[in-house]
């Protein structure tokens, strides 16, 4: 397991060191860390969204000046693919994709979103907040074509989601949902419902019901202050799991 970035707890700044753990280790020790020695050093950055795009190369989409304030320039500077090779340990800096200009600020660094690598292939960012401004949410959600290096927008089609902290996931049949995350600073996305992502027409489509398990051992969430859970997809079943967040269960079932 690789940890990249991150901001440093005793000082104002960002991090582009990277670390590994070694979890295989073979009699059950510990597992290790160790700091990856990077050919070239990546962007600083926090909540950098990174996804796996292949066995051997990560992305994250962020720029130069994680350092930079609220009112400056920098702070108004469109993301950009970063490449990571995990063979070579080489960064490499792609072109600022092209974009509609009159979407340009859904492209600034952001902080607390989520990001999905879509079984279409696309890179997905949803929710979150200006990474310099970090308190009122954003409105509008957006994709990547690593193919044909493009930013657009997600259609909110009237549903204006927006969420701090959600946690976003494929969903069998190729769709994204979110869940869980704050809707500003005093309120929550409800916990029983998620929002659908149509990944064919780049449209939130609806606010699906989440149903309990059949399991006697599951049941519902009743908490609806679930913000930065971390959530996977268990491999050829309809669950996910849920980590963190002070939830009160660990897995949900997606109809």
């Amino acid at each position: 397991m690789y940890v990249y970035g991150g901001r440093y707890m005793a000082i104002v700044g960002h991090s582009n060191d990277m670390y590994e753990y070694n979890f295989d280790t073979p009699n059950g020790e510990t597992a290790t860390v160790s700091m990856v020695n990077q050919t070239n050093k990546g962007p600083s950055c926090a909540f950098c969204g990174a996804v796996m795009i292949d066995d051997s190369h990560m992305m994250i989409l962020s720029h130069q000046f994680a350092n930079a304030w609220a009112n400056s320039t920098e702070s108004k500077t469109v993301v950009r693919p970063y490449l990571f090779d995990f063979v070579s340990l080489t960064w490499t800096e792609k072109e600022v994709p092209a974009y509609n200009r009159t979407d340009e600020s859904a492209f600034y660094m952001r902080a607390k979103h989520g990001t999905v690598l879509g079984t279409d292939g696309m890179i997905y960012v949803i929710g979150g907040t200006n990474f310099y401004e970090d308190s009122t949410p954003l409105t509008t959600s957006y994709f990547y074509d690593p193919v044909l290096n493009y930013y657009d927008t997600i259609k909110n089609n009237e549903f204006e989601y927006k969420a701090i902290g959600p946690s976003a996931l494929n969903l069998p049949g190729g769709n994204i949902g979110s869940v869980f995350g704050r809707k500003k600073t005093d309120g929550f996305n409800l916990y029983n419902s998620m929002m659908i992502l149509n990944t064919k027409t780049k449209t939130w489509m609806r606010k699906q019901a989440l149903s309990s398990s059949s399991a006697a051992d599951i049941t519902l969430l009743e908490q609806d202050y679930n913000e930065g859970a971390a959530v996977q997809l268990i491999p050829n079943t309809s669950y996910a799991a849920f980590f963190g967040a002070r939830l009160r269960i660990v897995s949900n079932r997606f109809q």
